[in-house]
This record gives C-alpha cells, structure tokens and sequence, in this order.
C-alpha cells in the first residue's frame, strides 16, 4: 500500500494513526521497520508515533547510542537506529537480543544494516520522495502486520 504525504505533518500523523491503530487493538509488541534516504521522515514518523503514545518530553533520535527505550502504562516502546552502526558485535553488547524478547514496541529505522540478525518485521515502511511529496510504501510480514495494514488502509 502506498501513502502519500504531503508534508513533514502529514508523516507524523501517520506515526500516530499507526500508534492508534495498534492502540485500540490493545497491541504491546510489533516491530516495525522504517526506511528511506536521510531527511526521508524516518524519525518523525517515530516522533509521531511516539507523542500519540503518550510521551510529552522531547524526543531525541538514537543515532549515536542505537537504541532509545520509552516506557509507560501502555508499555515499551524501543526506538532504534542503526545509521552509525558499525558492526553487529555493537549490538550485542548493547544486548540486542534482550530487547527483542521483550514484550515492547520495536520502531527500527535503517534495518538494512543488520538485515540478517534482526527478526522479521510485522510491518516495513519505506519513505521516500514522490514528486514534490513524500510516499510511505507500506507491507505487511506477519498475521499481526496484515491487520494493521488493513486498519490502516480503512483510515487512510
């Protein structure tokens, strides 16, 4: 499914509808990659993702430390960034594989750095230019990921 978005506004609503879509179907873990060239929107998606969440303090992209945790009573959010990763011993010791066997969001951006240790997505979104627009192509990977898409499909 592709989205067009008109603007760096439009990208963060489609954060937050993706958050409220996993929110009324009670939804606590979900791994979603995100990828697009820099300035593509990547992290504010996230930023929306994460304000429709909850979250009222700033929030910082994880390009230096990998991965920034969020946590609240709705549960854990995660945000990587795999941008500056270097190697996959940098992921291990900042214990990936604990992260991923929590019951949390996971909101990875550059997953194409360590595509063959990270799980399958249940969602990847590509942002990209169209135009003088931007176009978020959406797909599903898992049972979990094609209910999402069709929830988002109905609203968008």
């Amino acid at each position: 499914m592709n989205i067009l978005l008109e603007d760096e506004q439009a990208t963060e609503q489609l954060g937050k509808k993706l958050q409220r879509i996993l929110h009324s179907s009670q939804v606590n873990h979900f791994t979603l990659y995100l990828s697009g060239d820099l300035g593509a929107g990547k992290t504010t998606f996230v930023r929306g993702f994460i304000r429709e969440w909850g979250y009222l303090d700033a929030i910082k992209s994880p390009t230096f430390s990998l991965v920034e945790p969020y946590e609240s009573a709705q549960g854990k959010i995660f945000h990587f960034d795999l941008y500056r990763l270097k190697s996959f011993e940098e992921l291990e010791h900042m214990g990936f594989r604990d992260y991923f066997a929590t019951q949390a969001i996971k909101l990875i951006e550059w997953p194409e750095k360590a595509q063959e240790i990270l799980p399958q997505p249940d969602c990847h979104i590509t942002l990209s230019e169209y135009q003088e627009q931007r176009c978020a192509s959406v797909k599903a990977f898992s049972p979990l990921g094609e209910t999402v898409l069709a929830s988002l499909c109905e609203t968008a």
